[in-house]
């Protein structure tokens, strides 16, 4: 596999697997203080609503992180090359920085940071 499918697949399954931990926390809240039953969270439905969670937690993410950095492009801390290195330069000064960067990750590019 390519290094850059390789870090953007890498980028989809952190983000997927954060999702998933928030679920498992959430889980364990309402098992444990509010008092559900376990089968509850064997059921069909609730493995098919965690799925659907997780997918729509990652798209979210990625619209969140591209509409990041549309805004650190229009304020000029971000530059998006689409040459050879399809690359996105970020000011470190950008408040925006660590969106950014998952954006470029997630959508395939190098993001370097310059000060």
């Amino acid at each position: 596999m390519h290094g850059v499918r390789s870090e953007a697949l890498r980028a989809y399954l952190l983000v997927a697997s954060v999702a998933a931990i928030a679920i498992d926390l959430i889980a364990l809240y309402a098992g444990w203080v509010l008092q559900i039953p376990d089968s509850v969270f064997l059921s069909t439905p609730f493995r098919i609503l965690a799925g659907l969670v997780v997918v729509a937690s990652v798209a979210m993410v990625r619209l969140r992180c591209g509409m990041a950095f549309r805004s650190a492009v229009g304020s000029g801390d971000a530059v998006a090359h689409d040459g050879q290195e399809r690359a996105i330069v970020v000011n470190v000064r950008c408040p925006q920085r660590r969106q950014v960067c998952l954006y470029a990750r997630l959508s395939g590019r190098r993001a370097v940071l310059i000060a």
